[in-house]
């Protein structure tokens, strides 16, 4: 699979899946609210002064959510099969010396979670680091989660592919989920899961060879970042 055929790969997940329609519902009201916030401040004043502080605080909030970059974020197996989708809020999009240009993304506690078991809740808050050039993406939980008490949690992928919609003002941030996992507990220990997946998918989804490879690749180069500490495990304490 050549760059051009892993970006029409990509393009084809649009025509399958139209996720969150009404999380982009509210960002789109969020929007109209904060253009508009001025204007309802001046009723607020000339009916309500005393509720002006009140005013202040929702207005704030409102302006700062609408601001953030609502963004899809999508997975699927490499067979083309759907595999998770959730919506975040891009944080800021920046470009590390070693490890290339990222996006770091939030994701709400409760935001719904649409996934090929079903649909749950986001259990915390969470800081997801996607990469464009790296083969894994990273998930850190403001809290621990799970019965193994879970601190962070790499997903051995393809880059992540940033598409957007200009017509629709939307985003999309894409991924293809390779089976491993890097998962950190609250312990600091750390421990490789989903081995027995992978290697059933290599001869269930013809994995070629070069793909193994990246996925084997992307996995060392977690490991390697974790023990060092280095970004992005940098901030767990």
């Amino acid at each position: 699979m050549n760059a051009h055929s892993y970006r029409t790969f990509l393009n084809w997940s649009s025509t399958g899946y139209a996720p969150q329609d009404r999380s982009q519902l509210r960002i789109r009201c969020l929007r109209l609210l904060s253009k508009y916030y001025l204007f309802l401040v001046c009723i607020a004043l000339h009916s309500r002064p005393d509720l002006m502080v009140a005013w202040n605080v929702i207005g704030t909030k409102l302006i700062m959510k609408a601001r953030r970059g609502s963004v899809s974020i999508e997975s699927f197996k490499f067979d083309g099969s759907f595999h998770y989708t959730y919506q975040g809020y891009v944080k800021e999009t920046r470009e590390d010396k070693t490890l290339g240009k990222y996006w770091e993304c939030l994701v709400e506690k409760d935001s719904p979670i649409k996934s090929y078991r079903g649909e749950f809740p986001a259990r915390t808050k969470t800081r997801a680091y996607f990469f464009e050039d790296q083969w894994f993406n990273l998930l850190i939980p403001s809290e621990p989660i799970g019965k193994r008490k879970m601190i962070a949690y790499a997903n051995i992928s393809t880059p992540a592919y940033l598409q957007c919609h200009k017509e629709l003002r939307s985003e999309r941030l894409i991924w293809i989920d390779l089976d491993l996992d890097l998962i950190v507990l609250e312990d600091f220990s750390a421990l490789v899961d989903d081995e027995d997946e992978f290697l059933e998918h290599i001869g269930l989804m013809n994995y070629p060879n070069w793909l193994v490879k990246k996925a084997r690749n992307g996995l060392a180069r977690a490991v390697e970042l974790y023990e060092s500490r280095e970004f992005p495990f940098s901030d767990l304490s």
